[in-house]
């Protein structure tokens, strides 16, 4: 085939491009367009003046990236050395390119980001600051997708998300750049921030990593922040989770009623410190909301009780009944209560404070479930003989097959020595 006779038909250089994919089509070939090398040395160099010859919205990379995503990425790299002269700080630089072309301010890569989502990533306050001054200028025409009437330029801008569903902001937080953070917040501080695709919204993160500055800053500033996180958690989940008090503290003091939020599972706070064990963090949430020690999960209708005795958190339990009592009365659907629970994990400490406290032993001791069993059915023969002795124990309770504590002991102690 004659090739040359394809690149004579057209004059002008997008035409010849086209000619030259064709040509790589016909041979098989995938021809993926990239930068200009001129353009692109130019870009990351921030030299502006190279640059006045193109058409800068139309010079991509082959994930659309344009110059001003190049220019910001290198500005930010720990190697990036910072100029000397005012107007070839990046800042600087990032009006002159933005004056050659308005539009790259809200023109995104291939995977949603402008080049907010960059500087905000690698803690660019300067270029933040910049780029939101810009949007506030008023060139509103030049944005790719224009601003409703109710939302300014700069507030599109703040707002915008990549393909992920993730801020400036979520960005910001993620890598611990509290300045950014800072500006973002401070300059739309009436945005609640949705999560991303991950069910994250920024506070979740921050709770999450244990960032509380970054917490704090958000909390404060945002006029509703969103405390959604994956899985159907919040931020209180995450806080307690990791053991922060004082984040626990300030959630609850906005909005006390995450307390009773349950997640997928059916997890609230108080069950995810009861699992833990953090008796301080089990009483905040219990002040805040005494009824979340009557919640019971999806999958086991388990209440914090019953995870405080499987795991042997006697201080845990203690608080529990301290603020509710009768809780101890909530059985699983197995009808097992946290007794059965402690037994069965080998937890002698929580028998033993059962054993201590009249009202516990009274509800518990010999409460059977679908089974017919007593707690006491589920001792192992070491932890029976310890504990058989007392006088509140029915021994001779039967299960349900026909089988009473002492002879689940013997038959045990058979079978061991078999």
């Amino acid at each position: 085939m004659d090739h040359s006779t394809d690149q004579t038909e057209s004059s002008t250089p997008l035409a010849s491009a086209n000619a030259v994919d064709q040509e790589a089509a016909t041979d098989n070939t995938v021809l993926i367009r990239g930068m200009d090398l001129d353009a692109f040395n130019a870009a990351k160099k921030g030299k502006t003046d190279v640059l006045r010859g193109y058409h800068l919205d139309q010079i991509l990379t082959p994930t659309k990236n344009t110059v001003l995503h190049i220019y910001v990425a290198f500005a930010s790299s720990p190697n990036y050395v910072e100029p000397e002269e005012e107007e070839l700080k990046p800042p600087s630089v990032v009006d002159k390119i933005l004056q050659m072309c308005p539009a790259l301010l809200s023109q995104e890569n291939e995977i949603g980001e402008t080049a907010l989502h960059i500087a905000a990533r690698h803690g660019r306050a300067d270029i933040v600051e910049r780029l939101i001054e810009t949007a506030k200028a008023g060139r509103r025409e030049d944005l790719e997708n224009g601003p409703s009437s109710s939302v300014e330029a700069w507030q599109t801008l703040i707002r915008e998300t990549n393909k992920e569903k993730d801020t400036a902001l979520h960005f910001a937080v993620r890598f611990n750049h509290f300045r950014v953070v800072e500006i973002l917040t401070r300059e739309d501080p009436e945005f609640s921030y949705s999560a991303n695709d991950a069910g994250e919204t920024p506070l979740y993160l921050a709770a999450e990593r244990k960032y509380g500055v970054l917490f704090s800053q958000i909390l404060s500033t945002c006029k509703d922040p969103n405390y959604q996180g994956p899985n159907g958690r919040t931020a209180l989940h995450a806080a307690v989770i990791y053991g922060d008090k004082k984040m626990t503290e300030k959630i609850l003091e906005k909005k006390k009623d995450l307390a009773i939020a349950a997640d997928e599972q059916g997890w609230t706070p108080l069950h995810c410190a009861a699992l833990s064990g953090c008796t301080s963090i089990v009483k905040q949430l219990l002040q805040a909301h005494r009824s979340s020690a009557y919640i019971v999960d999806k999958a086991d209708k388990k209440t914090a009780l019953h995870i405080a005795a499987s795991r042997g958190h006697v201080g845990v339990m203690k608080e529990l009944i301290s603020h509710c009592p009768d809780c101890c009365e909530l059985v699983d659907q197995r009808r097992r209560n946290a007794r059965h629970y402690a037994l069965e994990k080998h937890q002698s400490r929580i028998t033993t404070f059962v054993l201590k406290d009249p009202w516990l032993s009274n509800i518990l001791l010999n409460a059977k479930d679908v089974d017919g069993n007593t707690p006491l059915h589920l001792l192992d023969v070491s932890l029976g003989t310890r504990f058989i002795g007392d006088a509140r124990v029915d021994k001779m309770a039967f299960n349900k097959e026909n089988m009473n504590a002492l002879d689940v002991i013997i038959a045990d102690d058979s079978r061991n020595e078999v």
